[in-house]
């Protein structure tokens, strides 16, 4: 996604949680719904301003930092798939070899459990390695 689409995302996240608290709802079960939906948008709030704070950021290690942040997100395994292989990348330019071999190792798990999306089926391989190369440093 690029810049102003994350802005647009975040936007539209945080107009849905300004609505929420004026819906009137008739059961138990609908409000559980709503409380569920307010959760993931506040998740999604969080992921995204997260995101654009690293987007905008020069330092390379507070890059990492941000990317890091963000994986600890409750978000679907789609976004989590991306959000991993750009902490990872983030963590190997500033030479944290030990955490990027922390979220292939993620990502492994979560390729093995979830659907990974077709642009990231050549990542595997390559996570794959990184996995294998620092599980010595345990």
């Amino acid at each position: 996604m690029e810049g102003k689409d994350l802005h647009s995302a975040l936007s539209m996240f945080q107009e849905i949680m300004f609505v929420i608290p004026l819906l009137s709802v008739a059961s138990r079960e609908a409000a559980k719904e709503i409380r569920e939906l307010l959760e993931i948008c506040k998740e999604y709030v969080v992921a995204l301003r997260i995101e654009i704070s690293r987007r905008a950021a020069s330092d390379p290690l507070k890059q990492a930092e941000l990317a890091a942040v963000f994986t600890e997100c409750k978000i679907q395994p789609i976004h989590m798939f991306f959000g991993l292989k750009v902490a990872i990348g983030c963590a190997f330019k500033v030479n944290n070899f030990k955490t990027a071999g922390f979220f292939c190792r993620k990502f492994l798990e979560m390729s093995q459990t979830q659907r990974l999306p077709k642009s990231m089926t050549a990542s595997v391989p390559q996570v794959s390695h990184c996995s294998n190369c620092w599980s010595n440093f345990d």
